[in-house]
């Protein structure tokens, strides 16, 4: 039989550009790990790159959302922002080489920066969710419509008792049909 594989389109790619190009800065950052000749006018000194504490920790995390980005499609992509914003502090340094921007104490890693712009364009979802999440979606669960109670209370009217106490009970049923039905309910035992 032969085997089919699913067709890759381009715009597949999109949501991990971001992803995709920092690792290919990061693994470009390693050339230099064993250290280049550099010729200085006349003797020769061999460089070789430090690295810090600081970049070690961001390799590994970049490593951990690898293995976020393969087994868990939906969280990988919230899990890379909170690490490029991490980034963008003296907390993680992404490179041996790169520029920040300073203002006072602020100082804010301009490659991060990027990568973060690009990771949020071609990901709004994040943005949304995450203004969603601060606007307080606790109000908008709690809030039960009186309009929507007294026309499922009109269509529950004709409903037996057990049929009452499975809609009140059954969290397949919005709120508003679990407030009817126990009203419902209340009336008919008192009944």
């Amino acid at each position: 039989m032969p085997v089919h594989f699913p067709k890759i389109h381009p715009k597949d790619f999109r949501p991990g550009i971001s992803l995709f190009l920092l690792t290919g800065i990061i693994l470009f950052s390693y050339f230099n790990l064993f250290g280049i000749s550099v010729a200085n006018s006349d003797k020769v000194t061999i460089t070789t790159p430090v690295f810090s504490g600081q970049m070690i920790l961001a390799h590994v995390l970049l490593l951990i959302i690898w293995g976020i980005f393969f087994f868990t499609r939906k969280l990988w992509k919230s899990v890379y922002a909170l690490y490029l914003l991490l980034a963008l502090s003296p907390l993680l340094e992404l490179t041996n080489f790169g520029m920040s921007f300073s203002i006072g104490w602020l100082s804010i890693d301009l490659i991060a920066f990027g990568f973060l712009i690009l990771h949020l364009g071609f990901n709004p979802l994040i943005v949304k969710n995450l203004i969603k999440q601060i606007s307080g979606p606790a109000e908008s669960k709690n809030t039960l419509y009186p309009k929507t109670i007294t026309k499922l209370e009109k269509r529950f009217e004709t409903k037996t008792k057990a049929q009452l106490q499975h809609i009140s009970t059954n969290i397949d049923f919005s709120p508003e049909a679990h407030v009817a039905a126990k009203k419902l309910l209340d009336i008919k035992i008192e009944e």
